[in-house]
């Protein structure tokens, strides 16, 4: 199930070659907080066995493999290979950089409880049906990929409301953030 063996194999596999390594993984995105730790971990594994057996794999290569592992690998894979901001459309497999003049602090605030994916996505379609909120054109995604700096309200997340349909506390604790700091409190994933 890792993603990170799965990537393993499937550039193997691609490569139709043996690549033996030891891997050693190190956590540091916490487990469901819906910000592609997996992902992540699987978009690493691709590039660092490309470098590794000098494979010189092409963009439209890792975009390929890549795929067969999730959507958002794609752009991890773009990250690690110097392009670490993008507007992702498709099932991924489109990637624009847009990159970040400044940096842009965050601070996660990690509840005990997370949101299984399948759920949120059927109370998505169960609450939006064919109104769903989507910007085909990317317009106000762009938008806001060129604001500098992004100011902390504009932020938004489609899945915010239809995971706290799933998972009523994430609700709770979403406006006891935001009452207790002041501040935009954003959800981020599928509601992990």
């Amino acid at each position: 199930k890792d993603l990170a063996f799965r990537a393993h194999a499937l550039i193997a596999s691609h490569v139709n070659r043996n690549l033996p390594v030891h891997v050693t993984l190190t956590k540091r995105i916490p487990p469901g907080a819906g910000l592609g730790g997996g992902s992540s971990d699987a978009a690493a594994m691709l590039v660092g066995l490309d470098r590794l057996f000098d494979l010189a794999l092409d963009q439209s290569t890792f975009v390929e493999v890549a795929s067969q592992l999730g959507s958002d690998v794609a752009f991890l894979v773009g990250a690690l290979r110097g392009a670490p901001s993008a507007v992702v459309s498709g099932l991924g497999e489109h990637i624009t950089p847009a990159p970040r003049r400044e940096p842009m602090p965050i601070v996660l605030i990690v509840p005990p409880f997370g949101c299984p994916t399948g759920p949120v996505y059927q109370a998505f379609d169960r609450l939006h049906g064919d109104a769903a909120p989507v910007d085909p054109d990317l317009a106000r995604v762009t938008q806001l990929a060129s604001l500098s700096p992004l100011p902390q309200d504009a932020p938004f997340n489609d899945l915010a409301d239809p995971a706290c349909e799933v998972e009523p506390r994430l609700r709770d604790a979403w406006h006891r953030a935001r009452e207790s700091l002041g501040l935009p409190v954003h959800v981020t994933g599928s509601g992990s």
